[in-house]
């Protein structure tokens, strides 16, 4: 609830952002308002849309798809703005060692994310999971079911895995993650 000439300073600074970073003024200024939208606060908006367009460049998606999976992960870690270029780093690492894009994590992660956050799974867990499974040639789609439903069996108390589990290390998939034991080393333990 500004003045009109807080508005027209803003959507200038827009102007100004997006011909920097040659994207079309009504993609950068929906961009920015999506960003707002998920909860990036309005004085942080425009910087956060570069930034997602340099990850949507590298990525191999749009300034919007960027923008939805940046926040996305953001919220549904509790991590703040601050946090987005790490995420951003994540997306792209993850993109770098598998064979997937951003544009296709975007796709998938929403799905995953619920069940990998239930279980107390952390971002950086879901995309080695990622990496390691679209590496190996499953598609960035089939290896999020795969995943989904990997950290559903882990995580279903009463299973066969729990059991196993908490026979060896005393504790559930959900405490393992909390306390820093990597899915490499649970699955060890089911193996």
């Amino acid at each position: 609830t500004g003045s009109s000439d807080d508005y027209n300073r803003y959507k200038k600074d827009i102007r100004t952002a997006s011909s920097e970073m040659g994207v079309a003024f009504d993609e950068y200024a929906e961009s920015v308002y999506g960003s707002i939208s998920a909860g990036v606060d309005q004085a942080d908006a425009i910087k956060f849309t570069a930034d997602a367009v340099k990850l949507a460049k590298g990525g191999f998606t749009d300034t919007a798809t960027a923008v939805d999976v940046v926040t996305t992960s953001l919220n549904a870690y509790g991590m703040e703005t601050e946090d987005a270029t790490k995420v951003m780093d994540m997306l792209v690492t993850t993109q770098n060692l598998g064979k997937t894009t951003v544009d296709e994590l975007a796709s998938s992660l929403g799905a995953v994310i619920p069940s990998a956050t239930s279980q107390n799974v952390s971002l950086e867990q879901l995309n080695a999971s990622y990496a390691a499974l679209t590496k190996n040639g499953i598609g960035t789609a089939e290896a999020g079911t795969a995943i989904k439903a990997m950290f559903n069996e882990l995580g279903k108390s009463g299973s066969k895995t729990d059991k196993i589990l908490r026979e060896k290390t005393g504790k559930s998939f959900s405490e393992l993650q909390e306390s820093g034991v990597t899915l490499d080393e649970v699955l060890s333990v089911v193996s």
